[in-house]
């Protein structure tokens, strides 16, 4: 995005495993790496990291409005082993999902209404 390095998109909240047994971590990025020290010209590069477990479910909140473009990579993961994050958007509307340079179909549209209808979730 065009403002990727003034808007704050953090603390970036990770939501493991919902429900009475989940836990949440909380990362706030890297610091200003601009050379000047006031907080109007703070310059901030939007990479989060975190370790996190396969097999499991994840829920996403950003404290900003989500960025046009975002990558997930899940690093040493040679057994293929699934993790599913669901991220949270505050305006429903449509997100296109690419893994690598394959396109992944929506599978929360009804495909069969003539207009745009989405399912609920199954989760």
């Amino acid at each position: 995005d065009i403002d990727t390095l003034d808007r704050r998109l953090s603390p970036v909240a990770i939501l493991a495993n919902p429900g009475t047994d989940g836990y949440i971590d909380l990362i706030n990025g890297p610091q200003d790496w601009s050379c000047c020290f006031g907080y109007a010209c703070q310059k901030r590069v939007s990479n989060f990291y975190s370790i996190i477990a396969t097999d499991m479910m994840y829920e996403i909140h950003l404290t900003s409005t989500p960025p046009i473009h975002m990558r997930y990579r899940l690093k040493h993961n040679d057994g293929g082993n699934p993790v599913l994050l669901k991220i949270y958007f505050p305006k429903p509307q449509r997100i296109d999902i690419f893994v690598g340079d394959r396109f992944v179909a929506p599978n929360n549209i009804d495909l069969t209404s003539e207009s745009f209808a989405m399912l609920p979730a199954d989760d």
